[in-house]
C-alpha cells in the first residue's frame, strides 16, 4: 500500500493506492490537482474564487459552472428537505462571530477575540429559499 498525506480545505487527507508506483503516483498527482482545483472554486477566502464571484452577483443572475450550479441546487435541496434547517446562507453570521479567514489562520492566531452577540436581534438572513435556478443555461440567481 502507498500513502500520500496533505492538507487541504481545512483536512487532513490521507490517499492510499496499491499498484505500480508510477501509476500510483500519477494518480495521487491527479487527485491532488482536482481536491486544489475545488478548493480554489468554492472557497469563500479567495476573491477570485467561482463562490466569491457568484456572492458578489447577489441580486443578479450568475452563470455558473456546472460544478456550482450542481452544489447550489444540491444546497437549496437540502434546505428544502430539512425544512430550514440546513441553510447555507449563513455568511454573516460567520463572519459576525470572526470567521472572516480559514479555520487555519485562525488556528495559528490562537484563539478567536472575544465577542459579545446581541440575542436580541437576529441574524440578517440573505433568503436562500428565493434563489432561483435556470437549468439551460446554467444561471443562478441569489
Amino acid at each position: 500500500m502507498i500513502y500520500d498525506e496533505f492538507r487541504a480545505m481545512n483536512s487532513d487527507i490521507l490517499l492510499a493506492a496499491e499498484g505500480e508506483p508510477a501509476t500510483v503516483a500519477e494518480g495521487f498527482r491527479a487527485t491532488r490537482s482536482y481536491i486544489a482545483d475545488c478548493e480554489n472554486r468554492f472557497t469563500r477566502f479567495n476573491e477570485q474564487s467561482e463562490l466569491s464571484q457568484l456572492n458578489r452577483t447577489s441580486g443578479g443572475w450568475f452563470i455558473a459552472s456546472p460544478e456550482m450550479f450542481d452544489v447550489v441546487q444540491t444546497a437549496r435541496r437540502l434546505m428544502d428537505l430539512t425544512c430550514g434547517l440546513f441553510d447555507p446562507a449563513i455568511l454573516v453570521a460567520l463572519q459576525a462571530v470572526g470567521y472572516d479567514r480559514s479555520m487555519d489562520d485562525i488556528r495559528a492566531m490562537g484563539a478567536l477575540p472575544e465577542r459579545r452577540l446581541d440575542n436580541r436581534s437576529p441574524w440578517p438572513m440573505a433568503g436562500f429559499n428565493a434563489v432561483e435556478f435556470k437549468p439551460s443555461i446554467s444561471a443562478i440567481h441569489l
